[in-house]
């Protein structure tokens, strides 16, 4: 399959738009389908300097994120990508998990 040679993912959501949450849903059901088990997975939730966007609690509940934990390496962190905030951590944890789970970096 595709995520055969894949070290990682960061999967950008953004925590404002409602409306794609059933999209990243349905994305994230399929990557539970055809991903390994042992890729690391960072959910980003961009835009948390804007009042009306979600929180970590809410996303993982709306998502039911939960379920990967039995399947997956995950972690769901704040975002801000115009400042950057949040994508030194999501690398960092990619390449640590990766590490102890695959020899190819």
């Amino acid at each position: 399959m595709f995520y055969s040679e894949v070290n990682g993912i960061i999967f950008v959501i953004d925590g404002s738009d409602y409306s794609r949450l059933i999209i990243v849903k349905e994305l994230i059901n399929t990557l539970e389908k055809d991903l390994e088990t042992e890729t690391p997975i960072v959910f980003l939730i961009n835009k948390q300097d804007l009042e009306q966007s979600l929180n970590k609690t809410q996303i993982k509940q709306f998502l039911n994120i939960d379920k990967l934990d039995t399947k997956f390496i995950y972690s769901l962190e704040n975002s801000i990508a115009y400042s950057g905030f949040g994508v030194k951590e999501a690398l960092s944890f990619i390449i640590n998990k990766s590490k102890m789970t695959k020899s190819k970096i």
